[in-house]
């Protein structure tokens, strides 16, 4: 899949426009001058730091999907958006109480009136099982009165710690790769991301790296992500040890987004920072009803740590959202009180369809699959094939039917992208027929172009 060297565009060429800084969108907005077409009054009252801080990695990802949509017949294989029903167990209770009276059903048999605001944390007893549900799992004890908050998702409880934690200028350790929402909410909250780039093919964090980088730089608060979006790896008990040394005598706190929790291939595991010693008191968890139970348009997600650090981010969850959505939060514990640890057979759902991918990629000459522990993501190294990830995705699209992202969105900056520029990020998480179907495309291209070098040769 080889291209010619002398038309290839550079990594800033192809990039550039996902960086755009306010100055950028405000010397090619047309000025005002009494013709046709002026810049309507309003535009000019658009926030400037928000337009900086939200703009990036995040407004290039959500153009992406945009045209992902607009191709027809396309197999999305970039966005993180599961291809099955979700959880029976939680969509029958949520429309159970949906669909209740407020005076319940029968006599004997009063339901809740859950279609109004629950209490901001959350409901009670979605927080119970939430309790239980960590107790069962990792042996983890939070008090569900203290402990935990229920969210608008997990993204507003990562968006939540950033605000009720952060002080302008603060820092935060990001390792790179990472979900686009992380650095601009942060940086919206005052924050300042410190990106720690990862390595391919595994990953992993350095250890003596981050050390440098926590001495130097001397953070508020480090961000880890296991298993990670958008590489799949799984944290090792090496790397949370040497985590947990590092910040062992520092006044640093750590946001530990779980929420691809259960979704961890054999033999890799899922380890919680907050298990080593030092850790509990400074960690905030973050969970997601939509991960656990494939509903990811709930928008049900948490946050459990110490009580005083959840209890600012309840603060500023209530001024913003007030609650999650009522009979959403009730369904989500329904599965959760039925839960018995299999999650429906996710695990070997999304290990099945990574190991399909996974075979038809490498059918690629030139194309290496890094390995993946888990999560609904893995990455494509695509050096050998002599082009950019641009340029890998492109052809993907328009001649194979199959849309996936160039890594590079997921950067803090452009100059940090361009160590990513012959990575690609691709989802496992869609419905098996529809794997199958890429997978099938995948190898038909493959084949296709061999026949048409054979000819050539």
């Amino acid at each position: 899949m080889g291209t010619d060297g002398g038309s290839r565009r550079s990594v800033e060429e192809v990039q550039q426009s996902r960086h755009q800084s306010p100055s950028d969108l405000k010397s090619a907005t047309p000025v005002d001058d009494g013709h046709a077409n002026p810049v309507p009054w309003h535009q000019s009252m658009l926030s400037a730091r928000a337009l900086k801080e939200l703009g990036g990695g995040t407004s290039f990802f959500s153009q992406q999907m945009a045209l992902f949509r607009s191709t027809p017949n396309l197999i999305n294989l970039g966005l993180g958006a599961p291809g099955y029903e979700g959880s029976s167990v939680a969509r029958q209770a949520a429309a159970d109480v949906m669909n209740a009276s407020m005076t319940g059903v029968g006599a004997d048999q009063a339901i809740p009136m859950l279609n109004q605001y629950s209490a901001t944390s959350g409901l009670r007893s979605l927080r119970f099982a939430l309790s239980s549900f960590y107790k069962r799992q990792f042996n983890a004890e939070y008090d569900p009165d203290r402990e935990i908050v229920v969210t608008s998702s997990g993204t507003e409880a990562v968006t939540a710690a950033f605000f009720s934690i952060l002080n302008p200028g603060d820092k935060v350790v990001v390792p790179q790769p990472a979900w686009p929402w992380y650095f601009p909410n942060l940086r919206l909250a005052g924050g300042v991301p410190i990106p720690m780039t990862l390595k391919a093919p595994d990953f992993r964090i350095d250890l003596v790296e981050l050390r440098e980088l926590v001495e130097r730089e001397e953070p508020k608060m480090l961000v880890l992500n296991t298993p990670h979006n958008p590489t799949g790896h799984a944290l090792t008990r090496e790397e949370l040890e040497g985590v947990a040394q590092i910040l062992a005598d520092r006044r640093i706190l750590v946001l530990f987004d779980e929420v691809y929790q259960n979704i961890v291939f054999p033999p890799a595991e899922h380890l919680r920072i907050s298990s080593f010693p030092g850790m509990r008191e400074r960690t905030i968890s973050i969970g997601s009803g939509g991960k656990l139970y494939g509903l990811t348009g709930w928008r049900v997600g948490w946050a459990v740590g110490p009580p005083q650090l959840i209890r600012a981010i309840d603060m500023v969850h209530q001024h913003s959202t007030v609650c999650a959505p009522v009979p959403l939060q009730h369904g989500i514990g329904a599965a959760l009180d039925a839960e018995d640890g299999s999650f429906g057979g996710v695990v070997q759902l999304h290990a099945g369809s990574y190991a399909i991918l996974k075979a038809a990629f490498e059918a690629i000459p030139g194309v290496h699959v890094c390995p993946s522990d888990g999560g609904y993501f893995f990455t494509l190294d695509i050096a050998a094939t002599g082009m950019l990830a641009e340029e890998f995705c492109e052809i993907m699209l328009k001649e194979v039917g199959v849309g996936v992202v160039p890594m590079s969105a997921f950067y803090a900056t452009l100059s940090d992208s361009a160590t990513a520029k012959n990575l690609v990020r691709v989802s496992a998480c869609q419905r098996r027929s529809q794997v199958e179907e890429a997978a099938r495309r995948i190898l038909k291209f493959c084949s296709a172009k061999s026949r048409k070098e054979d000819s050539e040769a």
